[in-house]
């Protein structure tokens, strides 16, 4: 089923934890709303499930405005963060449950309960714990329960607010992978709910990146970390070096140190914000460098080395692949010649109605001079 959300404005008390919300989410589509704690994503979440209510705008799912019907009207599976199981029930009875307090006319009799609630039980991989009660189970196993659960009652649209956070690292990872493959079996329409940015650029079909009530950005994994619209977005996803700049004859210039090379100048801006991530820093040895070796760490799938470049008060982290550490280290003291591989540049001033193409990031490969 779609859903069309449609200048969604929620306040709580004098705090605005929504404004105008426009989104529109594909019938089979696997969403994930993503930003940090207060961004506002567990509220559009319960505003979809019916949890909630809007001060302005509409909500249609499947062609249908949704506001004169409440939760359990509108057919939708919630899973909550912390499971919400029944701790005096089964497996077998929780799952049950949404069947067995229908109203009589609507009611499966108990050997089609029976009959669906083993089927969803095998379908999540828990058929032989039937019998067993909540608190004889793992969190990933609760967690499978409580998707087992919001699955019983048919829903058109399934919602799962930070389904894996309670979990630990490895359980998680598991589960991620298990929950795209039974997405993609039961092409079911599913928002979820994450500020774990990993989880969202690994399972969803498009992220929808949230901060302050506002949508920053919707796109593809590849699209918010690699084409980010604004310093927001650049920020929070992944590791981000962001430094304020001058822009002086066109080009950036952070603390007397002239971005050179290839890169787009920028008119009518007399500051920006640069960013670039540690993977895309690179040092090589240089007696007259513009930068100094204050650490190395080789802990980890690369070698991070923090650097202090002459005029800069924040030191910046590159992180180095072993392979090309191994084949021209650099040592504590060293001076070295500092290469952003790909920066992105976003000038201060301009509001997106202004022209979103100045937003934009201007990626080249540049170094740093004297």
């Amino acid at each position: 089923m779609a859903i069309e959300l449609i200048g969604l404005r929620k306040r709580f008390g004098n705090v605005a934890v929504l404004e105008n919300i426009d989104l529109h989410i594909a019938d089979g589509e696997l969403l994930a709303l993503l930003g940090p704690s207060g961004s506002g994503k567990t509220t559009l979440l319960r505003l979809i499930a019916g949890l909630e209510w809007p001060d302005v705008g509409d909500l249609v799912i499947d062609g249908e405005s949704q506001l004169r019907r409440g939760a359990r009207d509108r057919k939708i599976g919630f899973v909550f963060q912390h499971y919400a199981l029944f701790r005096h029930m089964s497996v077998f009875d929780n799952v049950a449950f949404g069947l067995r307090v229908r109203p009589a006319a609507q009611r499966p009799d108990r050997a089609e309960i029976q009959r669906r609630v083993q089927e969803l039980l095998d379908l999540v991989q828990i058929g032989q714990l039937a019998r067993r009660y909540p608190h004889q189970l793992s969190g990933g196993q609760r967690q499978r329960v409580a998707l087992a659960r919001a699955l019983a009652i048919e829903p058109k649209v399934l919602l799962l607010d930070e389904p894996f956070g309670a979990l630990d690292a490895k359980v998680r990872k598991d589960l991620r992978k298990w929950l795209r493959e039974l997405h993609d079996r039961l092409r079911m329409t599913t928002v979820f709910v994450t500020h774990d940015q990993e989880e969202a650029l690994e399972l969803a079909d498009r992220v929808v990146v949230m901060g302050n009530g506002r949508i920053e950005q919707i796109g593809s994994a590849a699209e918010v970390y690699h084409r980010p619209s604004n310093e927001f977005v650049f920020g929070f996803l992944g590791q981000a070096i962001g430094m304020p700049c001058r822009i002086v004859g066109g080009r950036p210039e952070i603390a007397g140190l002239v971005i050179v090379d290839p890169v787009a100048r920028i008119s009518g801006h007399e500051r920006a914000k640069l960013f670039v991530r540690p993977h895309d820093i690179t040092v090589t040895w240089a007696a007259d460098g513009e930068a100094v070796v204050k650490a190395t760490s080789p802990a980890g799938p690369a070698v991070r080395i923090e650097l202090a470049v002459d005029g800069l008060e924040a030191a910046l982290e590159a992180h180095v692949p072993h392979q090309v550490f191994d084949s021209a280290p650099v040592r504590t003291g060293d001076r070295v010649r500092v290469s952003l591989r790909r920066i992105a540049l976003f000038p201060e001033g301009t509001s997106d109605e202004e022209g979103k193409a100045a937003l934009q990031p201007v990626e080249a490969a540049v170094r740093l001079a004297k």
